[in-house]
């Protein structure tokens, strides 16, 4: 099982407007794709960070004559800084655009993290509200129904008062 962070950002009247979950840890993605993932990720300041301690490298390269293996080795362990921080870094930048931290979700991945929140939210509100949030598809409000509908089953007490 994987720790997910969860962010959510509501709208003017309260309403949800996104949920985002990021993996706690090491960033394989950031690791070998490091200029994509700023780029995927619209962290333009991050991108920017990136460019130019590589380009940095490949000066000390030019002028001190390093070796390749220096310059592969200074690229390792940039990648492997940045793989280690990515979703720190991430999480960051979402609390700069709004989102909100609401909690910590186990899952094997993020769909399963994301039903398990919702899992518990669900316990919480009506189906009404739930209907409300866009971050539920279609596929996610039918699987929340069948779990409602065993839970009631199971224990009707518990579930009256939802």
């Amino acid at each position: 099982m994987k720790l997910f962070n969860s962010y959510i950002k509501k709208t003017e009247k309260g309403d949800v407007r996104d949920l985002i979950f990021i993996k706690n840890g090491f960033s394989f993605n950031a690791f070998f794709f490091n200029l994509f993932w700023f780029l995927y990720h619209k962290m333009l300041g991050g991108l920017l960070l990136v460019l130019i301690i590589d380009i940095i490298l490949i000066k000390i390269y030019g002028i001190y004559k390093a070796s390749a293996l220096d310059i592969f080795l200074a690229f390792i362990s940039t990648s492997l800084i940045i793989a280690a921080n990515a979703n720190y870094w991430h999480s960051r930048y979402l609390r700069s655009k709004g989102y909100q931290f609401i909690g910590c979700v186990f899952g094997e991945n993020k769909e399963s993290a994301k039903l398990r929140f919702v899992e518990g939210y669900i316990e919480k509100y009506d189906d009404k509200t739930v209907k409300k949030y866009k971050f539920l598809d279609k596929e996610d409000r039918e699987f929340l129904k069948k779990i409602r509908k065993k839970a009631s089953e199971e224990n009707p007490k518990a579930t009256a008062n939802v």
